[in-house]
């Protein structure tokens, strides 16, 4: 049996802007990317999704808070592995996000929706443009031909 990781990300979007964190001292160095990770052992997608918010941008959302945007399943062959990222989206919370992890985030920046940084994550991309569009599901980096 394959062993692969599952993640999540969640979207901030404020005024047609989404926060976006720059990573450091990983494999998505200098990546801009939706606050996330990977699941915990036994850890459900939207526990993951409320802890990674937690963790790294101090903010708690409530479970009611967020709702499933899309779901990528990646070929992430950048990184050696395939994966499962969970998109949500916050539809409220409190207070203002700040850096949590600055030994693996070196900052945060709200980011017009329409003019996302060059150097923004494939998943993050993906998923902003499928929450927008409505769409709930993407399959990336697979060859597809049949």
């Amino acid at each position: 049996m394959a062993d692969f990781p599952v993640c999540v990300q969640v979207l901030f979007l404020r005024d047609d802007h989404v926060l976006l964190a720059k990573r450091q001292n990983s494999a998505a160095e200098r990546q801009w990317c939706a606050p996330g990770g990977s699941l915990e052992h036994g850890e459900d997608a939207v526990t993951a999704a409320l802890r990674e918010t937690r963790e790294e941008i101090g903010i708690q959302l409530r479970s009611s808070e967020v709702e499933m945007a899309a779901v990528l399943h990646m070929n992430a062959w950048q990184y050696g592995v395939s994966r499962i990222v969970f998109t949500f989206q916050a539809h409220a919370w409190d207070g203002e996000p700040s850096n949590k992890e600055p030994h693996v985030c070196s900052e945060l920046q709200w980011f017009p929706v329409d003019e996302l940084p060059s150097a923004t994550m494939t998943s993050t991309r993906v998923g902003i443009d499928l929450a927008r569009r409505g769409e709930r599901f993407a399959a990336i980096g697979w060859n597809t031909a049949q």
